[in-house]
């Protein structure tokens, strides 16, 4: 590792390199790391808090109790990532990223522009989508099971490509849900 910060205030003037760093119980905020490189590093029981981390390279990271709130995360491939485990998104903008072939148990996406997401392949049990904004997303052989997609809306989720047993939607964008059956209600 190139850096180790323990129970810090990350800022932009903290380091220089963020690539093969290590931190633990950090908080960074208001960073614009768009364009950045996080290769390598790992992130452990952090919180980033309103930092744009746009088109950033996640190559072999890996994330660990780490929340992000009111942040930018823009076209980001998360499947780039070595492991992702405990991770709560609040308030944040995740449109145009990929999410595919991850083990993404309880996930949670709170109140989140996901808009053009590519997901696919997850495991993703328990996880929550609650009050998301899923407009344009791409769902497809996910375990979704017993997942919450209270007050979510715009998602297209087909019944037959994806697991959804004890999963929990709103009405009425739960009637989404029967499009892929070819019912109609009139």
């Amino acid at each position: 590792m190139t850096n180790y910060f323990e129970d810090k205030i990350i800022d932009q003037n903290t380091i220089e390199e963020f690539e093969a760093s290590e931190f633990v119980n950090c908080r960074f905020e208001k960073i614009n790391f768009k364009n950045a490189s996080f290769g390598k590093s790992k992130f452990y029981e952090s919180h980033f808090q309103d930092c744009n981390l746009s088109n950033l390279n996640m190559k072999s990271t890996s994330w660990r109790e780490v929340k992000f709130s009111n942040c930018k995360l823009i076209g980001i491939n998360w499947s780039d990532c070595q492991s992702i485990a405990e991770i709560i998104f609040e308030h944040s903008i995740l449109d145009y990223s990929v999410f595919h072939d991850l083990n993404l148990y309880a996930l949670s996406m709170i109140n989140c522009s996901l808009k053009y997401l590519d997901i696919s392949n997850l495991k993703m049990k328990k996880s929550r989508f609650i009050g998301s904004d899923l407009l344009g997303a791409s769902i497809s052989n996910c375990d979704l099971s017993e997942c919450d997609f209270t007050n979510a809306m715009n998602y297209s989720i087909s019944p037959e490509s994806n697991k959804l047993s004890g999963a929990t939607f709103s009405m009425p964008e739960a009637m989404s849900l029967l499009s892929y059956l070819g019912i109609k209600i009139v």
